[in-house]
């Protein structure tokens, strides 16, 4: 097999070839600086609605609704607007791991994990991972659970970032192609001052 020698090819193809792999290059490193930056700020915003989503359900009256009142029903379904059952989910559990109130979706499936903020974990009947805030109420008698599943998240991220891009490097070809012309224009005068030269005489 014959070695490629980058040398023996003309100036109008290097120049073409490297702009090209250049510009791959760029489109490339900013689609992925883009995605880790629309991914951080998206985690922000759903974190900040799931903390908010918490803390509105512990400002009401949990402790007279599901522990103070006569015969509580546990796991009490909780009629909502949903757009998507993967967008948000929560249920309110006991100190014993009871759910006595939740969306009457995915929040059925919460596996009760007593602890405070953040965590990512399985649920029942899914495979995927779901970041769940916890937020403990009512004197720690009753435990709220906010959770979104990670794929939702990544997902939305994905089409906000590729959405984006994709017309960019649809572009590309069309800006290879203006790059060879204006190449080529530019190169012109000095293969032509090339061609001259090679037709003179030595003692010319």
């Amino acid at each position: 097999m014959k070695k490629l020698n980058w040398h023996k090819h003309s100036l109008r193809f290097r120049l073409i070839v490297t702009l090209s792999l250049v510009s791959v290059l760029v489109w490339l490193i900013s689609t992925a600086v883009a995605w880790f930056q629309v991914r951080k700020e998206v985690n922000q915003v759903f974190d900040a609605q799931q903390i908010l989503f918490a803390e509105r359900l512990a400002s009401s009256d949990l402790r007279h609704l599901l522990i103070d009142r006569h015969n509580p029903q546990p796991r009490r379904p909780f009629k909502k607007h949903r757009f998507d059952d993967d967008a948000l989910a929560f249920a309110i559990f006991t100190t014993d791991g009871t759910i006595v109130l939740s969306d009457g979706e995915n929040g059925e499936n919460f596996i009760y994990a007593p602890q405070k903020g953040f965590s990512l974990s399985k649920i029942r009947e899914d495979d995927d991972d779901w970041r769940i805030f916890w937020l403990p109420v009512a004197g720690g008698r009753l435990m709220v659970a906010v959770g979104q599943e990670q794929e939702y998240r990544d997902e939305l991220i994905n089409k906000m970032v590729f959405g984006q891009m994709w017309i960019w490097f649809a572009s590309l070809p069309i800006l290879i192609i203006v790059l060879g012309w204006l190449i080529h224009k530019e190169l012109r005068p000095i293969k032509c001052l090339s061609q001259e030269v090679q037709t003179r005489k030595s003692g010319d």
